[in-house]
């Protein structure tokens, strides 16, 4: 059975909770600190009042530091969307004005250097921002992520352990965003490649990984690290694809190209991926759990499936209400189906029972219910 229809239910999902969120701002939140986006994304409306509010403080007070880079983040993040994080010409000639006045109000600062390390996304020249930011404030826990990204283009292997271990001890990614992303890992077989899209879907894999030793004979290419061509050529390298082949800072064409040629793996898509781009993947991926398995031939991925979420997977945090949970209807719909068809209809009817309660969670059980039913 292929799942190209949950496809279609992951975008649906995606979709309505992204409505679901578009609530009116709270003018609370215009005078809090604006946190990484990655760990809470705000409405467009809520970063576009902040930023008035912020361009407000500056001009207060324009050796307020903390104040420039609310406003730069702000900025920012209001050109950020649920699936991406594109900005327009017009938007980064703003937020280039914005970086200039900083540079003239607070030089050499912290949220000056970690601002011009943002505004590059991600480039090569830029970790020279980022590596002074994490001087002048090492317990600054926003730069840790970025700081084992960079350990990992780099091959640091001392500092891809101490990050991770910051990353853990703190506990910044929670139990159950651990625990999916050991799924996720569950759901690759031996030696396959695994693409994710970001911060909450790769670096607790990279914890998991490092500090655990769970599952390293997995590869991870995150397309968010895409902005640094050290990591195009890393990428290229292992995965025997030539020079050039990918493009810098343009990560979707790049994912065509390494499913397109890396014909020597086992190449498996995050479910966090967004779903335009698992869409123009569709017919052919095939469901194995928290993962789908690219292939051009036909596979019989139910077994697989079955077999990933009965032996391998942890299933101590699915309920909780963390928004990567609404990724697990997309296999548990499926192996509602799957059991039925077999005239198992107690685990068809468990796998129906845990899909309903994550839908009514968030509010998607509307949308779904002839699936459901």
């Amino acid at each position: 059975m292929k799942k190209i229809v949950s496809i279609s239910f992951l975008i649906l999902l995606w979709q309505s909770f992204v409505f679901a969120q578009a609530q009116t701002p709270d003018a609370a939140k215009y005078k809090a600190d604006i946190p990484a986006v990655e760990e809470k994304q705000q409405t467009s409306a809520e970063y576009k009042s902040s930023a008035d509010y912020w361009q407000q403080q500056v001009a207060l007070n324009a050796s307020n530091e903390d104040a420039w880079m609310n406003l730069y983040k702000a900025s920012r993040y209001t050109n950020y969307t649920e699936h991406s994080r594109s900005i327009s010409t017009e938007s980064q000639a703003k937020l280039n004005d914005v970086l200039a006045r900083m540079n003239n109000a607070v030089p050499n600062s912290f949220a000056w250097n970690y601002c011009s390390y943002l505004n590059s996304n991600r480039s090569d020249e830029s970790v020279a921002y980022l590596k002074k930011a994490n001087t002048i404030r090492p317990d600054e826990q926003e730069l840790w992520d970025d700081m084992l990204c960079e350990a990992i283009i780099a091959e640091d292997a001392t500092n891809k352990y101490a990050f991770s271990k910051k990353l853990s001890d703190a506990k910044i990614y929670s139990d159950a965003e651990m625990e999916y992303n050991r799924n996720v890992l569950n759901s690759v077989e031996k030696d396959g490649v695994l693409v994710t899209h970001g911060n909450v879907d790769t670096y607790p894999i990279i914890v998991l990984q490092q500090l655990y030793a769970v599952r390293t004979d997995v590869q991870v290419i995150c397309l968010d690290w895409y902005g640094s061509n050290r990591y195009i050529y890393k990428v290229n390298a292992q995965l025997g694809l030539k020079e050039g082949k990918n493009k810098k800072s343009d990560p979707y064409t790049s994912l065509a190209n390494i499913l397109s040629s890396a014909k020597d793996k086992s190449i498996y898509l995050a479910l966090t991926l967004p779903p335009d781009v698992l869409k123009q993947q569709a017919k052919n991926l095939y469901c194995t759990g928290l993962a789908m398995k690219y292939s051009k031939n036909e596979l019989q991925n139910l077994e697989s499936l079955k077999f990933n979420w009965e032996s391998l997977f942890q299933k101590n945090f699915i309920q909780m209400n963390e928004a990567i949970n609404r990724n697990y209807l997309v296999p548990l719909l499926l192996l509602k189906e799957a059991y039925a068809s077999q005239g198992n209809t107690t685990s068809a009817d468990g796998m129906k029972q845990m899909a309903e309660l994550i839908a009514t969670r968030f509010a998607v059980k509307t949308q779904i219910q002839k699936q459901l039913d």
